[in-house]
């Protein structure tokens, strides 16, 4: 069965950490596909221009620097609404075993608001994406993974859980929406005039 790792996220703008984290859990977990799924639901982020703007750049990067194995960009949540609805529509490949890579901020933040997140975790392997260092405690126990992050906890129902961590960390798209001009040698030269053209025009 082909390993294929999901990868959501609002990517407002997609950058290094990203990027870095696709090679990173790709390579070690031995990935032979990889699907992105750009947010186009998010409630500051439903307008078809800034949809595609973000897709362009991801786009771009990923043919700038292709991987060692193929990421595609998934336009599902335009017709799905949803990102668990369109992370369930791919996982319903019956041949393929699934991770869903997801940041620490978008665990406790997103996941749990996600259509059927308890259907979404009986059908992939969870890969914690520690963003910022930010676990406290971690602890698995009758085939229950404990998280702690700072005041908020949270209990997965499930043994596939993977805790990792990025090499690259502490980046957010929010740095740079602010400060464009501070983390533009953070992209490859095509990617950088996309960022220069949406974010600082």
């Amino acid at each position: 069965m082909k390993k294929t790792m999901i990868y959501p996220g609002s990517f407002d703008p997609f950058h290094l950490h990203h990027f870095i984290g696709l090679v990173y859990f790709g390579n070690k977990y031995r990935m032979e596909r990889g699907i992105i799924i750009p947010s186009y639901s998010h409630p500051e982020k439903n307008n078809k221009a800034d949809f595609e703007k973000r897709v362009e750049i991801i786009d771009t990067w990923l043919k700038d620097t292709p991987l060692g194995f193929p990421v595609d960009v998934s336009l599902s949540e335009k017709e799905t609404g949803s990102t668990g609805k369109s992370i369930i529509d791919i996982c319903r490949n019956k041949n393929t075993t699934n991770y869903l890579l997801l940041g620490l901020d978008t665990l406790f933040e997103k996941f749990r608001y996600f259509d059927d997140n308890k259907k979404i975790m009986e059908m992939v392997n969870l890969i914690v994406n520690d963003y910022d260092h930010e676990i406290v405690v971690h602890e698995s126990k009758n085939g229950e993974t404990y998280i702690q992050k700072l005041t908020e906890s949270m209990i997965l129902p499930t043994e596939n859980v993977i805790l990792d961590s990025n090499p690259f960390s502490g980046l957010h798209s929010s740095d740079i929406r602010q400060y464009p001009e501070a983390h533009l040698n953070g992209f490859p030269k095509n990617v950088r005039r996309l960022i220069e053209k949406y974010y600082m025009e």
